[in-house]
């Protein structure tokens, strides 16, 4: 069995956290480092309901520009140290993986890693990773999301254009790449006789499967 880590930036003290107990977790709450940051947001449950589906779908596509975390069971409390309130972990990872792929628009890839913990079985905390997005920015219900330093904000026109037009910008080392790849056809035109088909494909988002660093064990 292969067990891969969900890495989160938590500071540049502690740019990769990769939490895989409620001790890992209780100690970054010791040294002051679970607050919400552009790349970490804490949320203390994620409630039933269609509402709640709607604002999950908010808080992901808001990581989607530059990434972050969602960290699920542990609490804001105001002018203290957050505190940990374990949450059901049953069916949640999928429920938080069709949200982001039927409530956000372009839907988004999301990682999550259950982490068990509290006195009953079957509590826990959920670490839902959101990669930068190749599409970005994704919107929800018509209206497009973003991250500032500590909550998740409302893309003006002009930031949308801005990121629409970083995107197109991106795409055009694959068409340089692929007028290379048509120049260097090994078959005559003159003897070409049937169509032809050329590909060149450039990775936007890592998989966590791909990347070896991302392994715990084996």
């Amino acid at each position: 069995m292969i067990t891969f880590v969900t890495d989160a930036y938590l500071s540049p003290r502690t740019p990769r956290w990769s939490p895989t107990t409620e001790g890992d977790i209780e100690s970054a709450l010791r040294d002051g480092l679970l607050e919400e940051t552009h790349f970490l947001d804490l949320k203390r449950e994620i409630a039933p309901g269609r509402a709640a589906n709607k604002e999950l779908a908010r808080d992901l596509a808001q990581f989607a520009i530059d990434g972050g975390t969602l960290l699920v069971g542990v609490a804001e409390v105001k002018d203290s140290l957050p505190q940990l309130e374990p949450q059901p972990l049953h069916g949640l990872s999928e429920r938080v993986e069709q949200v982001a792929r039927s409530l956000v628009d372009p839907p988004l890839a999301v990682t999550t890693a259950p982490i068990q913990g509290g006195k009953d079985a079957g509590m826990g905390y959920l670490v839902v990773q959101v990669a930068a997005s190749g599409q970005a920015p994704h919107m929800v219900e018509g209206v497009y999301y973003g991250r500032g330093d500590k909550t998740r904000t409302r893309l003006s026109d002009e930031e949308v254009r801005r990121l629409h037009a970083g995107r197109a910008a991106d795409v055009e080392p694959a068409r340089h790449e692929l007028a290379r790849y048509v120049e260097r056809d090994p078959i005559p035109a003159d003897l070409r006789r049937q169509a032809q088909l050329f590909v060149v494909a450039v990775p936007l988002t890592p998989q966590p499967e791909m990347m070896l660093s991302g392994l715990l064990h084996r």
